[in-house]
C-alpha cells in the first residue's frame, strides 16, 4: 500500500527588515501628532489663597474634540467661563475668578488629562507654596508657557523670575517638568479688616481722651 503523497506545506512570509523598519517609522510618525498642542497659562494668587487667571490650549486636529467635548462644571459655573472655540485654529479659552487652591487643582487635572498637576498650599509660617509637574514625556512638539504671580515677592523658585512677584516657566515636550516656587502670603481681607478695626479703635479712643482734656483744660479756665 502506497501513501498519498504529503502536500507541500506553503512557506511563510517573512518581512524584510527594511519593510519592518517603514512600518515603524510610519508608527513613529503618527504619535507625535497625536500629543501636539501649545498652552500658555497664567494665573495670579491673592493673599486670600483665592486663584484668578486664563488659560488658551491649541490643540491639534486630532486631540481636538477632547477639548471640544470638555464642559464647565457646574459647581464652578459662576467663576469659570469657556470663551467660543476658533474653528480654524481649534485654540480654546478657559478664564477663572477667585478658584479656591483645590478648585484650580482639579480644574487643570480635567483639561489636561491628568497631565498638569499643581498643588497649592499655604504652609507654616505664613508662606504659599506652589509643587506641581506637568507630563510632556508623550507629546512630542508640545509647548507650555505658565506664570504665576504670587501676593508678595517670590522667595524660592526653579523658575524664571521676571519680577519680584513674578515666576515664568517656558516647558518644552519629551520631559516630565517638575516646577515649584513659594513666597509670603501677605496680607488678607480679615486681616485688612482686622487693622482697620483696630485703627479705628485706637483712634476712637484717642479722641475719648483728648475730649476729655479739652473739656477739662475749658472748665478749669473758667473756675480761673
Amino acid at each position: 500500500m502506497t501513501s498519498s503523497p504529503s502536500e507541500p506545506s506553503t512557506p511563510r512570509r517573512r518581512l524584510s527588515p527594511l519593510r519592518i523598519a517603514t512600518a515603524m517609522a510610519g508608527i513613529a510618525a503618527i504619535l507625535p501628532l497625536s500629543g501636539c498642542f501649545d498652552a500658555q497659562a497664567g494665573i495670579t494668587i491673592s493673599g486670600d489663597d483665592r486663584v484668578s487667571g486664563t488659560i488658551h490650549v491649541t490643540p491639534t486636529e486630532e486631540v481636538r474634540s477632547q477639548f471640544e467635548q470638555w464642559q464647565v462644571p457646574e459647581d464652578l459655573s459662576d467663576r469659570v467661563s469657556q470663551g467660543e472655540i476658533d474653528s480654524s485654529t481649534g485654540k480654546m479659552e478657559v478664564s477663572f475668578n477667585e478658584l479656591h487652591f483645590i478648585e484650580l487643582t482639579d480644574t487643570l487635572r480635567q483639561l489636561s488629562d491628568d497631565r498638569i498637576d499643581i498643588d497649592l498650599d499655604r504652609t507654616g509660617g505664613g508662606k504659599i507654596s506652589m509643587n506641581g509637574h506637568m507630563d510632556l514625556t508623550h507629546m512630542p512638539g508640545a509647548k507650555v508657557d505658565f506664570v504665576v504671580a504670587f501676593p508678595e515677592q517670590v522667595t524660592d523658585s526653579n523658575g524664571r523670575q521676571t519680577e519680584p512677584n513674578k515666576v515664568e516657566w517656558q516647558l518644552a515636550s519629551g520631559e516630565n517638568h517638575n516646577v515649584w516656587a513659594s513666597s509670603p502670603a501677605g496680607s488678607t481681607k480679615r486681616n485688612q479688616f482686622l487693622l482697620f478695626a483696630g485703627v479705628t479703635t485706637v483712634a476712637g479712643v484717642l479722641a475719648s481722651v483728648l475730649g476729655v482734656l479739652w473739656a477739662r483744660r475749658i472748665r478749669d479756665m473758667q473756675d480761673f
